[in-house]
């Protein structure tokens, strides 16, 4: 009896002592855990399944050794040894692309084997560390050779960028492929998109001239926005944030997860509002967004809508240099120079001296932009075979909205009135209110096949082509002391379309194991018609047809498994804008630009350092440059030259100084040079006569020869991230004299960033940030314009866009 006793209690003591835990967690290489995949142990009955959060346990193991192996659809196996002695735990971190989603849903302007020199590529969590509202150029102002600037001071409303010192208007940007340019003006409006980066996967931007891509020639460079995401497990997320000038944002993001292996819907909502740190520059923005994807391992179909809508208030003017700058002397003399003119009533004048660099010249309740853009986009990629592969894009765009103005004592002949009797009176002039509307359509489609007959070698063809109809039209809501017929009275109206298609060949190979290289070749045409009566009463009719040829070359080599040279030229032309036909101050039909591009790149990548190199010249002809101006919408004015170039140096590095400190610095030196440049002035002394300047050799236009960023990003705890970034900005001039009394001066701006991720157990990652824009409260601006004429005396007009002091934002993030 003793004996059996003695089995017993040792049989139990083995089988429920000796049994152990085995616990752990999977997840994908983005950190996204995964629920529900397959858990077991080979040869035993021993599995499970992943539950909230990507863990498991499996209860009940005996010592020993043992092979566990974790499965999940669209990821590779995995299997790992383990031996069993107490307690273990066990990680995963799962390998691939989900259903190799990159290989199927292909992009247009992606080399495979070849890269092309100066090229960034920001992921979806990078942009949301600082995403608290603020636009898209904002979240890119770290990267190479990018200045940005904001109408209304601090990052919501209209804002804009530039790369290279080269406008909006001439960054060719695609969100999926899809051309986001407006077809007229060729600008990009980030405001009609509020809070779009909260549905952007990744943004990949191409300074100079890249492989071809759809949409307009990149003169400065290439944004590409891609919002395609799948996400495997089902979330709701939820975006606050609070900061200066009473802004506010709120977002909320629900995805159903992978449904069925192979559906997943996506819907977002966000509402941003701001005051502007301009006077009255307030911004009322909302959007939406929705995305229905249907994938498997060959073939995915997806749908996506979203839509913005805006209502700024017009920050558009900037302010009056002397005012920005405190020189009361200078300030008067300004006021008696535009008395009259930008100074018509007592109001104007109580507002320009009761005012600081905050100025904004409106002060009627409804002087506003209002504008809604909806898209949808329709894409549909293949594999076909295993050489072939295909992609099909649809697309249409709808946009409609005005902006507002009054004007006090107007003409009335400015809106095609006569004098008006009432009376004994003959009114000649009113107080008017109008509105100027723009009512457009752009639809088209893209589309590419990829053929790869070997890993050494890939062939592609692809192109597209798109349609833009938009009508342009202004009417009076008010006139005072007139009614019906006098109001809602259409004074103008006129009509834009373009018709923009392309197609290109591509042809990449592996020459040896070290050496490989791309040839590209695109066709574009263009033709663009606009006609009607203008907004000044002008009868318009333009009608262009443009043909462009654009061949690009790359060329990398593999000095060492650390090293490469990258190599490439490439040729790019692009159309005048809409702008340039209608408000050319000579009345004279402007011509389209080339570009010859030429770039050298060469790139280190270690254990704990990252260098990239580039060397650029930017060699134009009849390069389209700003001269200072703006129309009456706040348009740049721009002309021809015919000899111009940019040539820089951008360098980048970035180190790890410790596990828990990241070290990265950007700088571009360059030279950007118009070999002739004529400046027209007006004289006006004695009537009006025209006076010719002449240049030679001079700085291009809002092109600083130095900018610069250094960023730290140091982790105390996995927790806690400290980040300060500062950027610089050498002075820029206003026009193309290179007057040193029309600049905007050398500036300096710190951000600092702390972001604190505690682990709540009821969310699946939530995050708190406060983000302390402008640490050292400077005060700069970031734009300008300027115009000269003579009376008497040269009179030079500087106009600035102030960007606020010291101000935050905090902001919390919690995915459920």
């Amino acid at each position: 009896m003793r004996l059996f006793f003695i089995f017993t209690f040792t049989f139990l003591a083995y089988h429920l002592i000796g049994q152990h835990t085995l616990s752990g967690v999977v997840q994908n290489e983005e950190g996204e855990f995964l629920e529900y995949a397959v858990i077991y142990i080979e040869g035993t009955k021993h599995s499970t399944s992943t539950e909230r959060g990507g863990s498991f346990v499996l209860q009940g193991i005996a010592p020993g050794q043992y092979v566990i192996s974790c499965t999940f659809l669209g990821y590779n196996s995995m299997k790992q040894a383990i031996t069993v002695n107490g307690d273990t735990n066990v990680d995963f971190i799962m390998t691939g692309q989900l259903f190799n989603l990159p290989q199927v849903e292909i992009k247009s302007n992606v080399n495979k084997l070849t890269s092309f020199p100066a090229t960034s590529e920001v992921s979806k969590d990078a942009l949301r560390k600082d995403n608290l509202g603020q636009d898209v150029p904002i979240l890119l102002q770290w990267l190479p050779s990018v200045t940005t600037t904001s109408d209304a001071g601090a990052g919501i409303g209209y804002t804009s960028m530039r790369i290279r010192g080269v406008d909006q208007s001439r960054i060719n940007v695609t969100i999926n492929d899809v051309p986001l340019n407006d077809s007229e003006s060729q600008g990009v409006f980030w405001v009609d998109l509020p809070d779009f980066a909260s549905s952007t996967e990744n943004v990949k931007v191409q300074r100079g001239v890249g492989p071809s891509t759809n949409g307009a020639g990149a003169y400065g460079g290439t944004i590409g926005l891609n919002s395609f995401g799948l996400s495997v497990n089902p979330y709701a997320e939820v975006n606050a944030s609070l900061g200066s000038f009473n802004t506010s944002k709120i977002g909320v993001t629900l995805n159903t997860g992978l449904m069925n292996n192979q559906y997943n819907v996506e819907a977002r909502y966000s509402v941003i509002k701001s005051d502007g740190y301009i006077d009255r520059a307030a911004s009322d923005l909302s959007s939406w967004y929705i995305e229905a994807a249907k994938v498997n391992s060959k073939s995915s179909l997806r749908f996506l809508a979203y839509s913005g809508k805006e209502r700024t208030y017009q920050s558009w003017n900037g302010a009056p240099e002397a005012l920005v700058n405190g020189d009361k002397a200078g300030l008067l003399q300004h006021y008696n120079n535009n008395v009259g003119s930008l100074y018509k009533n007592a109001a104007d004048s109580i507002n320009l001296f009761g005012s600081d660099r905050k100025y904004n010249a409106y002060l009627y309740e409804d002087q506003v932009d209002q504008y809604t853009q909806t898209h949808t986009q329709l894409h549909w990629a293949k594999t076909l075979s295993e050489k072939f592969t295909a992609k099909v894009s649809l697309h249409y765009t709808r946009g409609l909205g005005y902006f507002e103005q009054y004007r006090f004592d107007d003409k009335l002949s400015n809106y095609n009135y006569g004098p008006i009797v009432i009376g004994n009176d003959s009114i000649n002039k009113s107080n008017v209110v109008r509105q100027r509307w723009l009512d457009n359509h752009f639809y088209g489609t893209v589309a590419k096949v990829e053929y790869v007959p070997n890993a050494n070698n890939i062939w592609s063809l692809g192109g597209g082509y798109n349609a833009y109809d938009g009508n342009h039209y202004g009417y009076l809501t008010f006139v005072e002391k007139l009614t019906e017929p006098y109001i809602n009275h259409t004074y103008y109206t006129n009509k834009g379309n373009k018709k923009d298609g392309n197609i290109y060949v591509r042809y990449e190979t592996v020459l040896s194991n070290k050496t490989t290289m791309s040839g590209d070749l695109q066709y574009r045409s263009v033709r663009y018609s606009v006609a009607g009566i203008d907004n000044d009463l002008r009868s318009i009719d333009v009608s262009k047809e443009y043909n462009f040829f654009n061949p690009k070359f790359s060329f990398n080599y593999k000095l060492s498994p650390s090293q490469k040279l990258t190599a490439s030229y490439a040729v790019a032309h692009r159309e005048p804008d809409r702008s340039d036909f209608l408000d050319n101050p000579k009345n004279k039909l402007p011509l389209h630009e080339s570009l010859y591009d030429t770039e050298l790149g060469y790139t280190l990548k270690k254990d704990k350092v990252a260098v990239e190199a580039n060397v650029y010249y930017m060699n134009y002809n009849n390069q389209l440059v700003i001269t200072g101006e703006l129309n009456d919408v706040g348009s740049n004015l721009r002309i021809n030259t015919p000899k111009s170039y940019r040539l820089g140096l951008e360098l980048t590095v970035n180190t790890a100084i410790s596990p828990k400190l990241l070290w990265q610095v950007n700088g571009t030196l360059s030279k950007n040079k118009i070999d002739q440049f004529t400046e027209v002035l007006y004289d006006y002394t004695d009537g009006y006569d025209i006076i010719n300047n002449k240049y030679s050799n001079v700085d291009i236009s809002f092109s600083p020869n130095v900018v610069a960023a250094n960023l730290f990003s140091y982790h105390p705890m996995t927790t806690l991230e400290i980040a300060l970034s500062t950027k610089y900005i050498s002075k820029q001039y206003l026009d193309n004299t290179m007057n040193e009394q029309r600049k905007l001066p050398a500036y300096t701006y710190t951000n600092l960033r702390l972001a604190y991720a505690p682990k709540l157990k009821f969310a699946k990652k939530t995050t708190l940030t406060l983000q302390v824009n402008n640490l050292f409260n400077t005060l700069y601006s970031s734009n300008g314009y300027s115009y000269s004429y003579k009376y008497g005396t040269l009179i030079t007009e500087n106009f600035l866009y102030p960007q606020a002091g010291l101000n935050f934002m905090v902001g919390m993030a919690i995915k459920l």
